[in-house]
């Protein structure tokens, strides 16, 4: 069970595979927000070690990481409000802007008594 799951964990950060199948199981997709903050982790782990990299790893992942973002981020304006490449927080926060949480509440109700 071990093997399976370090075998997906690997498939999702070291390939280009933005969600990845899983038989009988579901998927695993892939979270942009969370892929910025490590890609930018590695960036800045690479600028502390005076350029390089501690782990031989990091380069694939960093690279994969940014095919992965830039495919993404393309898709973005074709596919909006798709859950495979939607950033959730952010929409969250889009949603919320300008209003408190008791407005948004408010206008939720409105909207689903229709």
């Amino acid at each position: 069970m071990k093997a399976s799951v370090s075998y997906i964990h690997h498939l999702a950060k070291y390939t280009d595979n933005i969600s990845i199948r899983i038989p009988f199981i579901g998927y695993v997709i892939c979270n942009l927000r969370e892929m910025r903050v490590r890609r930018d982790k590695i960036r800045r782990i690479f600028v502390k070690e005076g350029n390089r990299y501690p782990d031989e790893r990091m380069p694939i992942e960093l690279d994969c990481l940014d095919k992965k973002i830039n495919a993404i981020e393309d898709m973005e304006g074709l596919k909006n409000g798709d859950p495979l490449i939607r950033d959730n927080h952010e929409a969250m926060y889009q949603c919320r802007y300008g209003m408190t949480w008791e407005q948004l509440q408010d206008f939720q109700q409105k909207q689903f008594k229709k």
